[in-house]
């Protein structure tokens, strides 16, 4: 395992442009059925007729994108290109997620709908202070907040500098 896991972070560090690290999350990919390609710093992942597309920059998010592949296409509408349904991560963009009838906007790769995940062990009430660690765009600091009410605080807390700006 140790060995795994020293040739993993060595091909996290050869940068998002490394052809080793593109062969390695392509044979992932490819193990779950899920075809990869690289073209003009774009990452399209595509099964049957689903595709995900993320910027180069994104490279690290591919094995969470492939192995959470139905999450992300039960949870977000995506647009329709040649009889394909496809999620675009590779710009800036109005993500509309289905089961909550809301649309944010992300910075690249959306947030999944975990709440149900996030609140299972305890479910915020009104008046509550709740702390968002990590949260990136903001959806889930904007559903806890719909938790806590007007008499209740988040504290949402985000580190990425593009991230925090969709914070905000």
């Amino acid at each position: 395992m140790a060995i795994l896991t020293r040739l993993k972070n060595r091909l996290l560090r050869s940068g998002p442009n490394s052809y080793a690290l593109h062969l390695a999350f392509q044979l992932q990919a490819a193990i779950h059925g899920v075809s990869m390609r690289v073209s003009n710093d774009r990452i399209s992942l595509t099964r049957g007729p689903r595709k995900v597309v993320l910027g180069l920059r994104d490279v690290i998010s591919v094995p969470f994108v492939v192995h959470e592949w139905e999450q992300f296409f039960d949870t977000l509408e995506g647009s329709v290109h040649d009889g394909r349904r496809v999620l675009d991560f590779s710009e800036p963009g109005l993500h509309h997620y289905r089961k909550r009838g809301l649309s944010f906007y992300a910075p690249s790769l959306a947030e999944d709908d975990s709440m149900e995940a996030y609140t299972a062990a305890y479910t915020p009430q009104p008046g509550d202070v709740v702390w968002d660690v990590g949260a990136h765009a903001g959806m889930t600091s904007y559903f806890l907040a719909q938790m806590v009410g007007p008499r209740g605080k988040v504290y949402a807390f985000e580190p990425d500098e593009t991230n925090y700006k969709f914070l905000r």
